[in-house]
């Protein structure tokens, strides 16, 4: 660069200035911006917006210069999207990104929660069975349906990510499978201890 120039980019509510002085090499830095108009309750089809703007003024008669940004569209595990609006004045850079999670992020955690459902399924089908006598008690389901139990919250804790719990697919599906799993166990314990032979 032949002169000073002062870069501003605002985000948010915050405005923060950056002096690139006149042959200098232009250093990096780092800004944090809000991801807003999103929740990660929604997890894993969460989506986030994240603004910013752009504006290059020559440090000595504050007039505003053209400037250009590129943008890398490149995190792992997320797919973001950004649009240029126009700004109050014909220089300024008026960013808004669209922040997703990838399709592949998105399909491997769906799988994930179809699995537990799949689990919850199939432990309460053992579990009630062998509660209305269609299947004989056997101690080896007892291990199998423990396993299940512990496995849940395994499986759920290994999600891409890793979502706090409580987020809206807990709720429908993790919370229910591991119900459905831990009363499938009482009732294969109970019916197992009922049709034993005494000792």
């Amino acid at each position: 660069m032949d002169r000073d120039l002062t870069l501003l980019v605002s985000h948010d509510n915050t405005v923060e200035e950056i002096k690139l002085a006149a042959g200098d090499h232009i250093a990096s830095s780092t800004f944090e911006v809000d991801l807003n108009e999103g929740s990660v309750t929604r997890y894993p089809l969460d989506a986030y917006v994240a603004r910013f703007g752009v504006q290059l003024l020559d440090e000595k008669s504050s007039l505003r210069l053209p400037a250009r940004v590129t943008l890398w569209e490149g995190v792992l595990g997320y797919h973001l999207h950004a649009t240029n609006q126009s700004g109050p004045e014909p220089d300024d850079i008026q960013l808004t990104t669209t922040v997703t999670r990838s399709g592949a992020f998105s399909l491997f955690a769906l799988c994930a929660y179809g699995a537990m459902l799949v689990l919850g399924c199939c432990a309460l089908a053992i579990g009630v069975l062998t509660f209305t006598d269609v299947r004989r008690p056997e101690a080896t389901l007892i291990g199998a349906l423990a396993a299940i139990t512990f496995a849940l919250p395994v499986l759920r804790n290994a999600l891409p990510g890793s979502p706090p719990l409580g987020v809206t697919a807990d709720m429908w599906v993790f919370l229910w499978t591991e119900l459905a799993a831990v009363l499938a166990l009482a009732l294969l314990v109970f019916k197992w201890a009922k049709a034993g032979p005494s000792p």
